[in-house]
């Protein structure tokens, strides 16, 4: 009888690998990419590793073997249907994909390597969501009373008239409408809730939608905007085609800086360059570019690209909030400035309820990440094209899904065990320079495992996934050749193959350089400062208002004091200090070190590029680990923390875009 079920099992185990195989292959058949290709075969482990770990976790006999996950996880009645399910959907995308694209219609136009992403994912997706089904309520329950529902069409109405009000003193409407909206629904949340101090996983998201909507109604269509703003968009534009990628003279607009086509009276930037704290910009061109770029999105403008997109890769899963949002927008056919608004509201929502998440799911230090969440230089880049929002919030929930591993408050088994590691995995796909970040998972207790083999199994997966990210990581690096040209943006000395050179012939003489770098200007306070001050092409809160060079960091140290309890104190801990600041360091060397070879003049003493926001991902687990001190407060007094932290974590969001955004363009 066991020979038989062994025999079994080694068919099944055959089947599986086959079957993966057989899809591999065809990847390689219809994506002539090998960095896409990686793509394909990371969302079938993850899809495989997903659906296994969910029939281990689900089966009730603790005896079972690797036959019956097997036999549960990749060949239930369940899979069978859910397969036919995401099959059948992969087909009504791409027809949605082919009906919204300019070009013509036709059956040639059908993209098979598109159909197997839209499958792959799909699949990766819903076993993901049915793993972390099991061990989390996904289920999100809002009740809107009468009072409640009175308040928001109260707060809609006022807003409409002080923008109304004001619009006949000669002030935009829009503008207005964007400056006054969030004081009225952050009134609106301490009217509904009583208790709303005890609310941060409410008040946060609110917080980040309404500003972050105000922020796309000041400029909804621009491009030196955020950093880098016209790349991402590019990206994910192209990302969300998949394949045979298509372009019109607008979207041209706003992937070229300066760039000013025929037809249009003015180019996407819209003088935000030079810096100038005199810069202001006045609502009719803001407009008129909006009516140019809608007229223009014509078939007439159109460029094609063949085969599949180059912005498929495992670095590309960042863009996906976006890229959702400009593929709804393609399809239902609005106008250009609408498709581009929807994939910026995309992003902002994506950011908002990631951030809901880990909020929710934290089990200290609560306000201490909703000042994180509601830093400036965050809700901006969220209301904008980037993919820092999906690094930023998503390791935000894999530090608050670690805390709820290390206290106990979840049981340490396979399921959330990888669950933590998948957010962590994901959070890393644009930026594998965070990949250290991954060991902050050996910080668990070993009381917390059942025993070493456990033990042994976990950090084995830890470990697993932490290869496929730097590989991730290496392929286009080795591809290039050692990057190549370099960024042309960091001067004509950029030469990234040269660079990995001179580092690799005086590894003494760079590691001077990085470390100097490190330690004397990217950990230096007054740059950690300017991650809340600094908003990109706006300029720095310091050059306008000098007093507030130095509130963010004062505000967030206080903050990370004040926000303690017993949950907290147990996590200080000298070993875990020192293993948190090795990691951090590592990530800062690792980070200096991609931005000296890709955007530094070659032999350079001084690392060009860096920026303080490259840092927002280690905020959490720095001030949890390193930072964290014992402060209990009185409950009468803990309750007006509570009120005052997330009440100036949000002033401060609002005080920093008024003053640099929504004041300037009252015209």
């Amino acid at each position: 009888m066991s020979s038989s079920l062994d025999l079994d099992w080694l068919k099944k185990v055959k089947a599986s690998l086959i079957v993966s195989l057989l899809i591999f292959i065809v990847s390689l058949l219809f994506v002539h990419n090998f960095a896409a290709v990686f793509l394909y075969f990371f969302l079938i482990v993850i899809y495989l590793i997903c659906t296994c770990v969910r029939s281990w976790s689900l089966h009730k006999d603790t005896t079972i073997g690797i036959t019956d996950v097997i036999d549960e996880g990749c060949f239930s009645q369940e899979l069978k249907v859910d397969s036919i399910r995401i099959a059948v959907l992969s087909c009504v995308l791409e027809l949605l994909t082919v009906v919204g694209c300019k070009s013509s219609f036709s059956l040639a136009t059908i993209s098979p390597a598109r159909i197997l992403f839209f499958y792959l994912l799909g699949s990766a997706v819903l076993a993901v969501f049915r793993l972390f089904k099991i061990d989390f309520d996904l289920n999100i329950k809002l009740s809107f009373s009468k009072k409640n529902m009175v308040v928001c069409a109260a707060i809609v109405l006022c807003a409409l008239l002080a923008s109304a009000l004001f619009g006949f003193i000669g002030f935009s409407k829009t503008v207005i409408l964007a400056s006054v909206l969030p004081l009225f629904a952050c009134t609106g949340f301490i009217i509904c809730f009583h208790d709303w101090w005890n609310r941060p996983d409410l008040f946060t998201p609110l917080a980040i939608a309404v500003v972050g909507l105000g922020i796309i109604l000041v400029f909804p269509v621009t491009n030196l905007f955020s950093w880098d703003d016209q790349i991402h968009f590019s990206n994910a534009n192209s990302f969300s085609f998949v394949s045979e990628a298509e372009t019109t003279v607008s979207d041209r607009m706003l992937e070229n800086l300066f760039e000013q086509d025929a037809g249009f009276s003015n180019n996407a930037a819209l003088g935000k360059w030079p810096i100038s704290p005199d810069n202001e910009w006045g609502r009719g061109a803001v407009e008129s570019l909006c009516l140019e770029l809608n007229h223009q999105d014509t078939a007439a403008t159109l460029c094609k690209e063949t085969g599949l997109s180059t912005s498929v890769s495992f670095q590309s899963l960042g863009y996906l909030p976006s890229s959702c949002g400009i593929w709804l927008g393609r399809v239902l056919k609005l106008p250009f400035s609408f498709k581009f608004v929807l994939g910026k509201l995309f992003n902002l929502m994506f950011y908002a309820f990631i951030c809901y998440l880990a909020i929710k799911v934290a089990p200290c230090k609560k306000y201490l990440l909703s000042f994180i969440a509601l830093l400036p230089s965050n809700v901006f880049m969220a209301a904008n094209y980037s993919y820092d929002p999906w690094i930023n919030c998503l390791t935000l929930l894999g530090v608050a899904l670690l805390l709820r591993l290390i206290t106990g408050r979840t049981e340490l088994k396979c399921s959330t065990y990888v669950e933590t590691v998948l957010v962590f995995v994901f959070a890393f796909a644009p930026k594998a320079v965070y990949f250290p970040l991954l060991g902050l998972l050996f910080l668990i207790p070993t009381s917390r495992f059942a025993d070493n083999r456990q033990k042994r199994i976990f950090e084995s997966i830890l470990l697993l996934f932490g290869v496929l990210v730097v590989i991730s990581f290496l392929i286009p690096f080795i591809a290039s050749n050692g990057g190549g040209a370099g960024d042309a943006r960091g001067g004509d000395n950029v030469n990234s193959t040269q660079q990995v050179h001179f580092i690799l012939t005086n590894p003494l003489s760079a590691l001077g350089i990085l470390s100097k770098f490190v330690f004397v200007e990217f950990l230096n306070p007054g740059f950690i400062n300017s991650i809340a001050t600094n908003i990109a092409y706006l300029g720095d809160i310091a050059s306008y208002v000098p007093v507030f060079s130095y509130l963010p960091i004062i505000l967030g140290t206080a903050i990370c004091i004040l926000d303690s309890n017993d949950t907290s104190v147990s996590l200080i801990c000298r070993k875990n200090a020192i293993w948190c600041s090795l990691l951090l360091i590592l990530t800062c060397y690792l980070i200096s070190t991609a931005l000296y070879i890709s955007f530094t003049g070659v032999a350079c003493e001084r690392v060009a590029g860096v920026q303080a926001r490259y840092l927002t991902p280690l905020l959490f687990a720095a001030d949890l680990f390193i930072f964290n001190i014992s402060c209990h407060l009185e409950q009468k007094r803990c309750g007006r923390f509570e009120a005052l932290s997330l009440l100036s974590s949000a002033m401060m969001l609002y005080l920093i875009m008024f003053t640099l955004l929504f004041s300037r363009c009252f015209g």
